[in-house]
């Protein structure tokens, strides 16, 4: 027993002053590959995606990814900017980047507007002499009439005077039967009702007044064995073959747009601004533009609501993809690559966005590249790295193509209820907002970045625009004050 104790204690003395050997007499272990000759020296091992993470020797980071070599002498230091990624992360990333180019932009500012008939395609219907309806055809607004349907009869004295007297010139001489119907035109009597009165060949039966053209009822100004003075509009017919948008643009938005640019309707159908209107409505403070769109199919109803793109003026700016926008906070940035693995982050003041593409105020320069699918995780890097952020100056004035357009799905009316200067938020009872499915109710909402909130106080009355960010929230997209602060918060 005592022998076979003394043989494994020997065993156990051999066997560690074995290990004892490789480990401190200068042998490679196993796991370690011997380095070949030409080879760079490892300085540590670091973690992909968190350079703080260093070990001595290759394994796995908490992340679970392999760790990667720093060799000596490549460590970041004074001649690197911003920070570094070995290639076969970038590879594993994904990483692709666009250079910056001046090009002729012009974004597209989104309105929306409301459904109008054409003023231009309306008749008035009015008798210029006190008489009394005696019977009425058409009987509602909003009725469709064919040129040449009876609308109603009447009779006026006055009118049964001057028809008594062409009746008795119809065998006379041409000119003076030539002034008697002109006297009957001037009481606002067509053709066409002259013609039926004289086949009658009594001057006091009631007079037919026919339709002047096709279209359909907009206004109804008499009732049957109501009286007519010289001034009362009987009928006004307009015809819908095409309708009036008119849509409300901020003051801010007026040096983007001109008569004739192209406006594209959210059902793809593409007109264009007929009229840019002088005066700003009171209340709102907005400006009103008006498009004429094609009607023949009568899908537009007066009173619809429309969403439009209006295509701006265009300038040669310098454009990058809208994707490449870190959009944070306190700042927009974007990661710039120096090639080689070399990349860093840099802030940028934006414009406007259109297709896909966004302006670039400064932060940037023409042939600079920037990432645009990856950058997301390489901005983390950036962060984890303790990478500084190459800063822009925000001295630069923004002119209006640079001024930032964003979309807007609605506009409506608010009253404030309390105001969050930090967060930059609003918590407001709104109007309802048929667009988008709203009805009237009180929500807190966040505002852009852009918009000052700093004036606005509580119980005042606001119009702001409403739209979606990047994350699919509904946030404040244009705002503009309506009247000072009432005492009591009155519904929007």
């Amino acid at each position: 027993m005592n022998a076979k104790i003394i043989y494994a204690a020997t065993a156990a003395l051999v066997m560690g002053l074995a290990a004892g050997y490789f480990l401190f007499s200068g042998a490679a272990p196993i796991s370690q590959p011997i380095k070949q000759s030409g080879e760079k020296d490892v300085d540590y091992w670091v973690a992909p995606m968190d350079p703080n993470y260093r070990r001595d020797a290759p394994g796995k980071s908490p992340m679970g990814m392999d760790l990667i070599p720093v060799y000596v002498g490549q460590e970041a230091g004074a001649n690197d900017v911003g920070f570094k990624i070995p290639a076969n992360v970038l590879a594993n990333l994904g990483v692709k980047v666009e250079a910056a180019r001046i090009e002729e932009f012009a974004p597209k500012l989104p309105v929306t507007g409301k459904a109008y008939y054409n003023e231009e395609q309306t008749s008035l219907i009015h008798i210029r002499a006190v008489g009394w309806v005696e019977k009425l055809f058409v009987r509602s607004q909003g009725a469709t009439v064919k040129k040449g349907d009876i609308l109603f009869t009447f009779y006026s004295p006055e009118i049964a005077t001057a028809l008594s007297d062409y009746l008795q010139l119809k065998n006379t001489s041409q000119h003076l039967r030539d002034i008697a119907h002109s006297r009957l035109e001037a009481y606002g009597l067509a053709d066409q009702s002259i013609q039926s009165a004289v086949s009658n060949g009594n001057s006091h039966q009631p007079i037919p007044v026919f339709a002047s053209r096709s279209g359909v009822v907009t206004k109804l100004g008499i009732f049957e064995g109501g009286r007519i003075a010289g001034d009362t509009v009987a009928y006004a017919l307009t015809s819908p073959d095409t309708m009036w948008m008119i849509a409300d643009v901020y003051p801010k938005h007026l040096s983007l747009i001109d008569q004739g640019q192209a406006v594209t309707l959210s059902s793809g159908n593409v007109t264009s601004i007929d009229y840019i209107y002088p005066d700003a409505d009171e209340k709102l403070q907005t400006l009103k533009v008006r498009m004429v769109l094609p009607n023949e199919d009568r899908s537009l109803k007066a009173g619809q609501y429309l969403a439009a793109t209006i295509t701006t003026k265009s300038k040669d700016v310098l454009t990058i993809p809208t994707l490449a926008i870190i959009r944070l906070g306190d700042m927009d940035r974007v990661i710039v690559a120096h090639g080689e693995g070399q990349f860093e982050a840099a802030e940028v003041r934006i414009g406007a966005s259109s297709d896909g593409r966004t302006v670039i105020v400064s932060g940037l320069s023409e042939g600079e590249e920037v990432v645009v699918s990856g950058q997301f995780m390489l901005d983390s890097e950036s962060s984890f790295s303790g990478a500084s952020v190459r800063l822009t100056d925000k001295s630069l004035p923004v002119t209006d193509m640079q001024k930032a357009v964003v979309e807007s799905l609605a506009f409506a009316t608010a009253i404030i209820n309390s105001i969050d200067q930090e967060e930059g938020s609003l918590n407001i009872t709104h109007s309802e907002i048929p667009e988008i499915g709203w009805p009237v109710m009180t929500m807190g909402m966040q505002a852009v970045n852009g918009i000052d909130i700093s004036n606005l106080i509580e119980g005042q009355k606001i119009k702001f625009g409403i739209g979606k960010n990047s994350d699919g929230m509904y946030v404040i997209t244009d705002l503009e004050p309506v009247d000072a602060a009432t005492q009591n918060q009155d519904s929007p």
